[in-house]
């Protein structure tokens, strides 16, 4: 058998599989997010990019520098480790994020404001899970600033991603329930933010 012909079959088995998993309850569908895709595709063409040995460490250091009180040397710095090790594209969304973060603590909102839009904006395609904290942290920055329009936008991206908004959860998506949250966010100051 060629190997066009045994990858063939290899995709229905796994779809059929799957599909059979699922209709069968075995198997949440959202619990298996692009399950054929990931077994199609194949372990060696991801090992050709290779990840740099540096990303978890920063990615965890970027983290820990969000979530604490930051010295302005100590963004700086995380910023330049992340140029130095190539990774300052992949994760320009998380020095943005701790920049904005600390502006955020400073209560200068409108400096906060530019800077968690723009970690906002390069965390759409790169942040995965770790945007449910930012989203709700843009949208609150948003209320602060009376930006209701760029606040509706947030809604409209958290809810795509399924992400839960602070203070609408699981309410309709209604005009009345979305300005009662502008208001509670534009009042509410978080500061374990």
């Amino acid at each position: 058998m060629n190997e066009e012909l045994k990858l063939k079959y290899l995709k229905v088995a796994l779809v059929c599989s799957v599909n059979y998993l699922v209709r069968t309850g075995q198997v949440n569908c959202r619990a298996i997010r692009y399950p054929v895709i990931a077994a199609l595709y194949p372990i060696t063409h991801a090992n050709r990019w290779g990840v740099n040995p540096e990303f978890q460490r920063l990615l965890q250091r970027g983290f820990d520098l969000k979530n604490s009180s930051t010295l302005q040397s100590n963004a700086d710095d995380f910023k330049e480790n992340l140029r130095t090790s190539g990774l300052a594209d992949q994760l320009c969304w998380l020095a943005s994020w701790v920049d904005a973060a600390r502006t955020y603590r400073a209560e200068d909102f409108s400096a906060a404001m530019d800077l968690f839009e723009q970690a906002f904006e390069q965390a759409k395609y790169r942040a995965g899970k770790s945007q449910y904290k930012l989203v709700n942290q843009y949208l609150e920055i948003c209320a602060k600033n009376n930006q209701k329009r760029k606040f509706k936008k947030g809604v409209e991206w958290a809810n795509y991603l399924g992400i839960q908004v602070r203070w609408l959860r699981d309410k309709e998506q209604t005009d009345e329930n979305i300005d009662l949250a502008f208001f509670i966010l534009s009042k509410a100051n978080y500061v374990h933010l």
